[in-house]
């Protein structure tokens, strides 16, 4: 009876764990756990890296249009995008609402690579025709080195600021 007792409490503290740290709707780590990973950058005092603030277009009008399941499913998209893209060694996180970020300790260029395949997803998510609305993402990226280094809050404001510079293109086209 002891072993059970303690598998159960441990299963239990397991399972308290991934729900104070993983996002219900996505799946994704939470902003929770964005905040444990910037701690961790800092206590490794990690300079080298590059952070994607990513936000999700035209939620509201998907929201409206289409009603919030759907606008829902466009926001558990997006994380799957970025989260079959920024793997392995990478992070990505839900930092609130429509917004992600993710943080690639690599290159620009091999950041820009991932997000080229991030884009290649959601265009083939959008051609399949799975949904009604088309996903569509702003990107904003900071990078940070070890000559000029970035805290990782100082990273997510100024890519946040790039993505937002981004976003206003994205629906001035769309308006066009």
């Amino acid at each position: 009876m002891q072993y059970s007792r303690e598998s159960f409490e441990r299963i239990e503290r397991e399972s308290f764990k991934r729900l104070a740290f993983t996002d219900q709707l996505t799946g994704a780590p939470n902003r929770s756990a964005c905040s444990r990973m910037f701690q961790s950058m800092r206590d490794e005092k990690i300079t080298d890296y590059c952070l994607v603030f990513t936000d999700v277009n035209f939620l509201k009008h998907t929201n409206d249009t289409y009603g919030h399941e759907q606008g829902d499913a466009l926001i558990r998209s997006a994380a799957e995008a970025l989260g079959k893209h920024f793997c392995g060694k990478d992070f990505y996180g839900r930092w609130g609402g429509d917004e992600f970020i993710a943080v690639h300790f690599g290159t620009l260029e091999e950041t820009n690579a991932c997000l080229v395949r991030v884009e290649e997803e959601t265009k083939r998510k959008n051609e399949a025709r799975d949904y009604p609305f088309s996903i569509s993402l702003s990107f904003g990226v900071a990078v940070s080195t070890g000559e000029h280094p970035l805290t990782p809050e100082e990273a997510t404001l100024a890519a946040d600021r790039v993505m937002y510079e981004n976003k206003k293109q994205a629906h001035a086209d769309r308006r066009n």
